[in-house]
């Protein structure tokens, strides 16, 4: 993504994750707020949504990827 775009950020706030029994995918939901500034911020869960086995790796390895770059840098801004 492009740090050149503004956008509004929802902080996350939970998630839930599962097999589907009857097909091959994963299925999740997040739980996010309309702030994290604000104590009395409306909370809301995501519709669930979801994907193949094959894109839950590739959404581990990314994030994995941005974890470690946030913890070698100090939380320092990364391009989002």
């Amino acid at each position: 993504m492009n740090s050149d775009n503004d956008f509004p950020v929802f902080p996350v706030t939970g998630w839930q994750v599962g097999p589907k029994s009857d097909q091959n995918v994963l299925v999740f939901k997040i739980g996010y707020c309309t702030s994290s500034w604000n104590p009395n911020a409306t909370t809301f869960d995501s519709p669930f949504f979801s994907m193949t086995p094959s894109m839950a790796k590739s959404l581990i390895y990314d994030l994995q990827r941005y974890v470690t770059h946030c913890e070698e840098n100090e939380f320092q801004q990364i391009a989002i």
